[in-house]
């Protein structure tokens, strides 16, 4: 004769994973969803960088308009007017990266880029990735890509 506990009924066994499943669910449904915190303002100083100096960045948003981006490299500071800062619109603050290279000095030496990027679906419903790139080199003046 079998004890007791080692004898499951096949109905029993076949049910189990729906149990769990049952048992799960009320967790799921009062779990919470995560989200980011939107940046209103931030101000980033590096330390010194050998061909560079120290790299500063000051930016301001109002909900989804930027007010203030400045970037400070090379012992020089570049502020992006309100044409540019017109389409740094629709960029979270957060997605700022900043970057730098030595560069080539035919295409302006060492370079220090700052870059936003944006995801999203459009109307079709396609995956659409933007990117803002400001960069300044020693050599030469600010350049925008969008």
């Amino acid at each position: 004769m079998k004890p007791l506990l080692a004898v499951r009924p096949k109905c029993m066994l076949r049910s189990t994973p729906f149990l769990l499943c049952l048992a799960a669910s009320p967790l799921m449904v009062l779990a919470s969803e995560e989200d980011f915190v939107p940046w209103q303002s931030v101000t980033v100083k590096s330390t010194e960088l050998p061909g560079v100096g120290i790299v500063a960045v000051e930016a301001s948003t109002s909900g989804d308009t930027y007010k203030v981006f400045v970037l400070s490299a090379f012992d020089r500071s570049h502020s992006l007017t309100a044409s540019q800062l017109k389409r740094l619109q629709g960029f979270a603050l957060s997605s700022m990266t900043i970057t730098h290279e030595a560069g080539y000095a035919q295409f302006g030496g060492h370079t220090v880029h700052v870059r936003f990027q944006r995801t999203y679906t459009d109307r079709t419903p396609k995956l659409v990735r933007d990117c803002f790139h400001f960069a300044t080199q020693r050599c030469r003046t600010a350049n925008i890509r969008v």
